[in-house]
């Protein structure tokens, strides 16, 4: 409907990270997307304000990262109990209050990388097969808006733009 709007492309990433965290009410959701080899926190829901300013901004190098993980293996990526994972970047999530993350990559059609969708939950929740379902349909749903504005943009651009001289 937002899309239909033709309302602003950070606007919308928000308010799906706000439907996201609504639909797991214990639950918080981070949209990260891809710009060089850096994740940057585009959308949040419900994070803690330390656990945020942890997740601005991902190197995508940093492989211990859920997100980056995700991102790499080209799939979800689902960590129920931070207790039991015992790497370096779960010990840093674990002390700003999450106990448990999901991730799943955003991908364009073309199977260009744009970002990831994260659920952090401060509880132990390891997920069901339709949590799972339902985070990689935000991503897609994720994928249609960054692809609209994507379009939207190269149109304005060509409807004010003379490709033979680039004036």
């Amino acid at each position: 409907e937002m899309l239909g709007r033709h309302e602003d492309t950070p606007k919308i990433l928000q308010a799906l990270t706000e439907a996201v965290a609504h639909y797991y009410t214990s639950l918080s959701c981070a949209l990260h997307l891809l710009d060089g080899d850096t994740l940057t926190l585009a959308a949040q829901s419900s994070l803690p304000s330390t656990l945020a300013g942890r997740i601005q901004q991902l190197a995508t190098s940093n492989l211990d990262a859920p997100e980056c993980v995700a991102l790499d293996q080209k799939s979800a990526c689902a960590m129920g109990d931070l207790g039991q994972v015992h790497q370096p970047w779960s010990v840093l999530l674990r002390a700003d209050g999450a106990q448990s993350v999901w991730s799943a990559p955003i991908f364009a059609s073309g199977e260009r990388p744009l970002g990831t969708i994260s659920i952090y939950g401060l509880l132990v929740h390891p997920p069901s097969e339709s949590d799972i379902e339902f985070l990689q349909t935000s991503c897609q749903l994720a994928s249609l808006i960054l692809e609209q504005h994507q379009m939207n943009e190269e149109l304005t651009h060509r409807a004010f733009h003379d490709p033979l001289t680039g004036l």
